[in-house]
């Protein structure tokens, strides 16, 4: 026994507590769900986004929150150059986080003007 412990042949076996079991099943749901709400946001990403409003691609990466927030509230880029900037950013934000989320929603906001995107976003 000892020999095929030291050439590694033999496993240990081990039967946790039906805690530690649940434990284990709820830690891997939970990957499989980061996994799946990963995938699901870059589906967003890749059909929803660069099919309506392409020009919000080059800025995707910095705030995920704002990002899906303008896909559920306007994503269709005739709506946002419909708001005023203050509308748009209280529409997208939870709060205020300083100049930078400033600068990057006017830029949204003033791309959404010109975009190359398909008309009337019909998502819903």
């Amino acid at each position: 026994m000892a020999d095929l412990i030291a050439q590694s042949k033999c496993m240990f076996y081990e039967y946790p507590d039906s805690n530690v079991r649940d434990l284990r099943v709820l830690l891997s749901l939970k990957m499989q769900m980061r996994k799946r709400e990963h995938g699901l946001r870059v589906r967003i990403r890749n059909h929803l986004v660069a099919q309506y409003f392409p020009e919000l691609d080059r800025v995707w990466g910095q705030s995920e929150t704002e990002n899906l927030a303008i896909v559920r509230w306007c994503l269709d880029p005739s709506v946002i150059a419909g708001l005023e900037l203050d509308e748009f950013v209280r529409q997208v934000c939870t709060r205020d986080r300083g100049v930078r989320q400033q600068t990057r929603l006017r830029g949204i906001w003033k791309a959404a003007v010109d975009s190359v995107g398909c008309p009337g976003a019909g998502y819903r």
